[in-house]
């Protein structure tokens, strides 16, 4: 995978100077004649020193300092002064061997501050889509087997989608129904007071509406660890999941059950069970699977707790960089982000696996099975790759191969002389003299030499070079249900040549008619979880069938009278020219991850978020310590929080002014 954010070695690559005339490292900028310039590291209260501030996800240390540069050099009050040190020290810029990502700034103590505010920002871990790929080549010299066979293939992958897209469905109207609408079940609904700690005061209004037509995994996930007595919403939730694929009376539903009963043959386990596991804590009651066989997993409340905290915590620092970006805490912040991935890393790793076990590995059998119907149809399942696209970066897979062919065509007289002449020197110095059989006028190192010409190697081959190149580069959209993938697909040598190779530069081959390579050039929509295909046309490679030979007799006939017409052809025939069609498909599974940032696009700027951090602050933390009490029972809901939903705890200590408004 080519990657535009590259790693970059630690160590010294960067030396910033910024502020008014501020030079980098002991170098003087020169001031205008007549004219004094103040220099804050010449002030007694300024100190200059160097910070090194690592870089975390856009580790391009060259990138960043261009983008300070432009932010702080504005010509009037001096320019942002840098020198990128490279690793042999010669300040070129780019350093041999191993990159950079590290920076070090240098100046006084505020400017560091405001320019590690900056990194920060740019440091922030980017959403993602994670793809699996599947390359998958099937090839026929039978046109219309071919035709039949890629359609049924077609209609298999779209059935695919459409199940894996009403699986997705199915959870979204879960998370609605049994969370933000459960009039009859309280247990199962959004705890009063995280919702309005984490919707009012830090000013993510847009979380929990029931009303909303569009749900990311982050806000099924947040809708999942929000809610009321999470050992019951996790259960719930389990059986809910499971019993997506199956009916009332336990039998599997029509569409499902091939994907199911392919699952129970392979990996003997229910649908999605990676993510009941891990992502919903759950275990068995007994040794057989089942969807009513389930318990919550030991240590669930402290399960739920990490989870609220990690979100609780990256949703107060990244508040206060949508409301006071000039005050964050740019170490608290990116902590917090790398928190909250840390905790929804594992969840993500778990429906990749089960996406791949429940519908991608039943559908390449079905594939497979389809092929292996038609006589005159291969199947060549190709590989296997995974990439993590990180939003707006491009990422990009190839793969070549090399075909070879014998194309040894019939000896030729020219040919067998010349090797019988280079033989027969060696012949002779192996005979103490020159001896003829009798009566023959030949000598005896010629007839050798002429003999064992023929068994002399005249093989020929031809290198056909063939490959497949994908570049993708992901755009996850504002609600982090929907992404858009820029796509480049080719198929054959990305750098087309004129001829091809052989091992004898004597003989010319003669090319191959084939259609050399196809190109896709497209943006492909995609749903949080989905499933498509990348293809091209057809590639036809024709090749000369070449002659048939009578053993032993018709190669030797056709090179010494190969230039006779009708008689030099006699003890061979002509075949006929071989068509082979291949087609080329690249099965692409795609994941909108859940990611810190995707928690963004719930924030809303409202007039509640002129609540002061500290307050914000300490909600959080008397929350967070209330939460830890219940669930080591040290108190009661009632010593915890208030009974009026109107004015839960943590609020009770704001000065009127930045009272949020629960009323609506």
């Amino acid at each position: 995978m080519k990657k535009l954010v590259r790693p970059f070695a630690l160590g010294l690559s960067m030396m910033v100077g910024f502020g008014v005339n501020i030079p980098a490292l002991n170098a003087k900028t020169p001031s205008k004649p007549n004219q004094s310039v103040a220099n804050p590291c010449e002030e007694a209260q300024n100190v200059c020193a160097a910070e090194s501030v690592p870089l975390y996800y856009n580790r391009s240390a060259d990138a960043i300092k261009t983008i300070l540069e432009k932010i702080v050099g504005d010509g009037k009050t001096g320019k942002f002064a840098g020198t990128f040190i490279g690793e042999n020290g010669t300040g070129t810029g780019e350093a041999s061997g191993n990159n950079h990502n590290v920076i070090v700034l240098y100046g006084t103590d505020d400017n560091r501050k405001k320019l590690k505010r900056i990194i920060a920002i740019l440091d922030l871990p980017r959403e993602r889509v994670n793809m699996e790929m599947w390359g998958i080549l099937i090839s026929s010299d039978n046109p219309q087997q071919l035709a039949e066979v890629m359609n049924r293939v077609n209609k298999e992958i779209d059935k695919t989608q459409q199940l894996l897209q009403e699986t997705y469905n199915q959870i979204k109207e879960y998370s609605i129904n049994y969370a933000l609408k459960a009039e009859n079940n309280p247990d199962l609904k959004i705890e009063p007071d995280f919702k309005n700690l984490f919707t009012e005061v830090l000013g993510y209004k847009t979380a929990f509406d029931e009303d909303s037509s569009s749900l990311s995994m982050i806000d099924i996930l947040l809708i999942l660890l929000a809610r009321n007595k999470p050992n019951i919403a996790y259960n719930n939730a389990a059986n809910g999941l499971c019993q997506i694929f199956f009916k009332k009376d336990g039998q599997p539903k029509e569409d499902f059950q091939p994907y199911l009963e392919a699952l129970a043959k392979n990996e003997k386990k229910r649908p999605f069970e990676n993510y009941i596991r891990l992502g919903l804590h759950q275990e068995d009651k007994g040794s057989t699977p089942g969807c009513n066989s389930l318990k919550n997993a030991e240590d669930l409340d402290q399960r739920n707790f990490i989870a609220r905290k990690a979100v609780l915590n990256f949703a107060l620092q990244y508040s206060r960089l949508k409301r006071i970006p000039a005050e964050i805490d740019p170490d608290a912040l990116q902590e917090s982000a790398e928190t909250l991935n840390s905790v929804l890393e594992p969840v993500v790793n778990a429906l990749n696996r089960d996406i791949e076990d429940l519908f991608i590995q039943p559908t390449l059998e079905r594939i497979q099975r389809i092929v292996s119907e038609y006589d005159d149809v291969s199947y060549a399942e190709v590989g296997k790759t995974s990439v993590a696209g990180l939003n707006g970066i491009h990422s990009e897979v190839s793969s070549t191969s090399v075909s070879t062919f014998d194309e040894t065509g019939p000896l030729r007289l020219s040919q067998w002389l010349e090797d019988a002449g280079k033989l027969n020197n060696s012949v002779s110095s192996l005979l103490p003299k020159e001896v003829a059989f009798e009566g023959s006028p030949i000598p005896v190192s010629s007839l050798i030499s002429t003999v064992a010409a023929l068994s002399a190697d005249h093989s020929q081959w031809r290198g056909l070079t063939s490959g497949i190149s994908i570049t993708i580069t992901p755009s996850v959209l504002r609600n982090s249900e929907s992404a858009e993938l820029q796509i480049d697909f080719t198929t054959g040598p990305k750098e087309i040549t004129q001829g091809e190779e052989s091992n004898n530069g004597q003989t010319k081959l003669r090319p191959l008619s084939r259609i050399a390579q196809s190109h896709v050039k497209t943006s492909v929509y995609v749903k949080t979880l989905d499933l498509f295909a990348l293809s091209t046309f057809n590639n036809q490679t024709t090749e000369d069938g070449g002659r048939g030979y009578i053993p032993l007799i018709g190669p030797i006939w056709k090179g010494f009278f190969s230039g006779l017409p009708i008689v030099g052809d006699l003890f061979s025939w002509q075949n006929a020219p071989n068509n082979v069609q291949h087609q080329s498909i690249a099965l692409v599974n795609s994941f909108i991850v859940p990611t810190a940032m995707g928690l963004a696009h719930l924030y809303s700027n409202s007039n509640s978020n002129t609540i002061p951090f500290e307050y914000k602050s300490s909600a959080v933390e008397r929350y967070l310590d209330c939460l830890k009490k219940k669930n080591q029972a040290t108190v009661v809901d009632s010593q915890c929080f208030v009974t009026s939903p109107q004015q839960p705890y943590q609020y009770q200590q704001l000065p009127p002014q930045y009272q949020p408004d629960f009323s609506r």
